[in-house]
């Protein structure tokens, strides 16, 4: 549209008298009306885009919200993973202080650092089918699995988990 003035004549009858020069823009009623249904009609086009983008959005959440479930039973792998490595990693670093006749905290850091190492390695497996049980919407087995790693940490270092 030219710059300019525009008038706009919501009333009705209309309140401008017609013709309107040529040099003022002019929308009446019936303007307005086919403007809004144009709109309208257009905006309606777009529903079954936006439902569709919805759908690929929720099925996306969807599987997020199921690989959560899994992440909670991981972290209990975890937890009993890391108790296990760390009461085994303390009889070792004063196994081998004893052997080398020093006490050097540098051999504890390289012990830790190659336990956490190995207990990731060694829980791959088990991380990846909590993931997939997650996913494919058994979160019953992996609450199963972690109340089995709880009750062992119980009863082999008498922790009791807050989880």
């Amino acid at each position: 549209m030219r710059q300019g003035v525009l008038v706009v004549d919501v009333s009705n009858p209309p309140a401008v008298e017609h013709p309107v020069p040529s040099h003022i823009g002019y929308i009446g009623l019936s303007g307005i009306e086919r403007v809004v249904k144009e709109t309208i009609e257009r905006r309606l086009k777009e529903v079954p885009k936006v439902e569709s983008i919805i759908e690929e959005q929720l099925k996306v959440f969807e599987r997020a919200w199921k690989r959560r479930t899994a992440d909670e039973a991981i972290a209990a792998f975890m937890d009993y993973a890391n108790h296990v490595t760390r009461e085994e990693l303390e009889e070792l670093v004063v196994r081998l202080k004893n052997i080398i006749g020093r006490d050097d905290n540098e051999i504890e850091e390289v012990l830790q650092d190659f336990a956490q190492s190995l207990t990731k390695k060694l829980l791959r497996p088990l991380i990846l089918y909590a993931h997939e049980v997650a996913v494919n919407g058994s979160p019953e087995i992996l609450g199963e699995l972690v109340k089995k790693f709880q009750n062992e940490l119980k009863k082999r270092y008498m922790i009791n988990l807050k989880r």
